[in-house]
């Protein structure tokens, strides 16, 4: 029995050093100053001054952005507050907290928001690589509630090239007159609900503490509201170790009858990475067809592989730090030809098929 709870512990501090290798938003390093709000022109224009719970899908990057231990190139905006990496977002006011909502999200100002009639919603991206900053700007929104129809603010969320940064930077919030639909969510969501880095306050944005909960907010009212430049920003943990070996292959390992327009794919094994080598051949280890393509998705196109031939192929994750070590090299089987039909038919010359 003894030996039987020790190999169950076991388990659970190794999945633990798991997740622990496969990082989380909550050790991201968070620091509040005055910046510089600069109101952004000349971007694409998302929706119009009728914005209200409208989402807005697939937006590009112009670069290759790390979030959580992923790569990103484009990231959807969700109008009350908050954007989400990749190409899918839902509507929430409660985007940190609600457990059925959207992962991976980043939120400055999250609660049940809309356009007024001077308002609009614009991204860009900036200057030029390696330091580009793609931004995402809310100018003249306000609460929903009638009671808040005079609230007049602008804010935006900034993706920084290469630091991997994540700024919110608050402009003018002006005639905020009411403290009706006081609670916002501020901060970052992970792989679920359970992880999260968000701050919370009731008196002071300049002086947040850190939430205790994935629903601590921060309280916005006629007397508690961002300073003007107020700028909050998330920096992610140092990569120190390489990223664990890719996981899931498909085609399964060892799998035959595979088609011959089959597409490769994988699933991230954990730790942050910058992207993955993609090793293809018949020969083992895999070089003959595609030696270390380096992409960041998490599939591949062969572009059609030959019937009834064995084929190797592996997955190299990488970061700054290295390449990921004992990296499987999987193999499948492709299917058999069709059959070809041969021969000679003949007819007698009266007995022509019509």
């Amino acid at each position: 029995m003894r030996a039987t709870v020790i190999k169950i512990c076991l388990v659970f501090i190794f999945l633990a050093a798991i997740g622990l290798l496969a990082g989380a938003v909550s050790e991201y390093y968070f620091s509040s100053f005055s910046g510089s709000f600069n109101e952004i022109t000349g971007g694409t224009i998302h929706g119009s001054n009728a914005n209200d719970n409208e989402n807005f899908l697939a937006i590009p990057l112009g670069f290759n952005f790390s979030y959580n231990g992923n790569t990103y190139s484009e990231v959807s905006i969700q109008t009350n507050g908050f954007i989400a990496m990749g190409n899918s977002v839902i509507t929430s006011n409660v985007a940190i907290s609600s457990v059925s909502g959207t992962n991976n999200i980043i939120a400055a100002l999250n609660r049940d928001i809309k356009a007024r009639d001077t308002g609009s919603l614009m991204s860009l991206t900036s200057g030029t690589a390696p330091n580009r900053v793609f931004t995402v700007q809310w100018m003249h929104y306000r609460r929903v509630p009638t009671t808040a129809a005079n609230d007049d603010f602008s804010f935006q969320i900034q993706l920084l090239e290469s630091s991997n940064k994540i700024r919110f930077i608050y402009g003018i919030f002006s005639t905020v007159t009411v403290s009706t639909a006081a609670t916002i969510q501020v901060g970052l969501r992970g792989d679920s609900s359970a992880d999260f880095n968000n701050r919370t306050t009731t008196t002071d944005w300049s002086a947040t503490a850190s939430g205790t909960a994935n629903s601590s907010t921060c309280t916005l009212s006629q007397v508690v509201y961002p300073a003007t430049n107020l700028t909050f920003e998330w920096t992610p943990p140092t990569v120190t170790e390489i990223p664990l070996h890719a996981a899931n292959p498909n085609p399964a390992d060892n799998a035959t009858g595979i088609a011959t327009n089959a597409v490769l794919g994988w699933s991230n094994g954990g730790g942050t990475l910058t992207g993955y080598k993609v090793y293809l051949g018949t020969n083992n280890p895999p070089t003959n067809i595609v030696n270390g393509y380096v992409q960041t998705a998490t599939s591949y196109n062969p572009g059609g592989l030959l019937s009834n031939t064995h084929y190797y192929w592996q997955i190299v994750p990488f970061n700054g730090v290295g390449d990921a070590v004992n990296c499987p090299v999987w193999n499948f089987t492709t299917v058999l030809p069709p059959p070809v039909i041969s021969g000679t038919v003949s007819w007698q010359y009266n007995q022509l098929p019509v």
